[in-house]
């Protein structure tokens, strides 16, 4: 027999006698009861409220962002308190101008650049469309509730 294979053999031997010395325990330090291995701790018994399924209008926030990605608003369609401002973020490639669609005065932003944004705070309770003026296909509305 080679010596490296002597010496392999020694080596596994002497890992697979300490490895019968060490004693392993369950027993959590608290001395509260051992748990078996691979226990799993219980569940909870209360869950969270579902919400609502089937509402048509979705809760209104307090302060909102609308991202601006891929050409699109994201969120298109917002429900805010009346008194909220709302942040326009452009993560877009290209610039593009925020712009009420019935001229509130007030709702209309310079270009906004890439990682520019652009905040508006809603008075007035009702519906508001708005549009990129660079690119008219992106729409949005927010609807603002007292």
């Amino acid at each position: 027999m080679s010596s490296s294979r002597i010496l392999t053999a020694a080596v596994v031997m002497l890992l697979l006698a300490g490895a019968g010395c060490t004693a392993v325990s369950n027993a959590p330090a608290d001395n509260s009861p051992a748990r078996p291995t691979g226990a799993v701790p219980a569940a909870p018994t209360t869950l969270p409220p579902t919400p609502a399924i089937g509402t048509d209008t979705p809760a209104a926030v307090s302060n909102s962002v609308i991202i601006i990605k891929n050409f699109a608003f994201s969120p298109a369609q917002l429900t805010v308190k009346k008194g909220t401002s709302v942040t326009w973020k452009n993560e877009d490639s290209a610039p593009h101008i925020i712009a009420s669609d019935s001229g509130l005065p007030g709702l209309l932003s310079g270009t906004l650049a890439t990682g520019n944004e652009f905040t508006f705070t809603f008075d007035q309770a009702g519906d508001q469309g708005y549009h990129c003026q660079i690119h008219p296909s992106m729409t949005g509305s927010v609807k603002i509730v007292e």
